[in-house]
């Protein structure tokens, strides 16, 4: 298992991910979004700031985190199910932490009770609720540091 930069040949799996996370976590989806819808918005974020990577391991694409290091804001950090419980996702976010040793900020989905616990187990602390800025839906923000 190895954390890479992430390059455009990942963006299928990638966003595969990033969409079935929402259904495996028991969520919906808005009803414009898709696997193709994200590619598009990637790559225009990317082209904003955002950092990604990727977790490797023999070729698949386990899971994927993209931060904003000016704004020190973790945007997204999302597993295959396949990843789930096998320490990936402890392995994003301490590189989340190494890119942003000053501390940051995440948001996560009021509804994602696995999302809650996993942060607050790797001592994120819950700071406010609020809706989405883009969807509308209640989300939960963490802090690091």
């Amino acid at each position: 298992m190895k954390i890479e930069p992430y390059v455009e040949s990942m963006a299928q799996d990638v966003c595969a991910i990033w969409y079935d996370s929402f259904e495996s976590a028991g969520l919906s989806h808005d009803p414009d979004t898709s696997p193709e819808t994200l590619q598009v918005r990637l790559a225009q974020e990317i082209a904003g700031g955002w950092h990604v990577y990727a977790v490797m391991d023999s070729g698949q694409v386990l899971g994927f985190l993209a931060y904003d290091p000016a704004k020190r804001y973790l945007n997204q950090l999302f597993l295959a199910r396949t990843a789930q419980g096998r320490g990936v996702g402890k392995a994003l976010l301490d590189f989340a932490k190494t890119q942003m040793p000053k501390g940051f900020r995440l948001r996560t989905h009021a509804d994602n009770r696995g999302a809650q616990r996993f942060y607050e187990r790797e001592r994120l602390v819950r700071e406010t609720t609020e809706r989405h800025p883009r969807y509308g839906h209640l989300t939960h923000i963490y802090k690091w540091r």
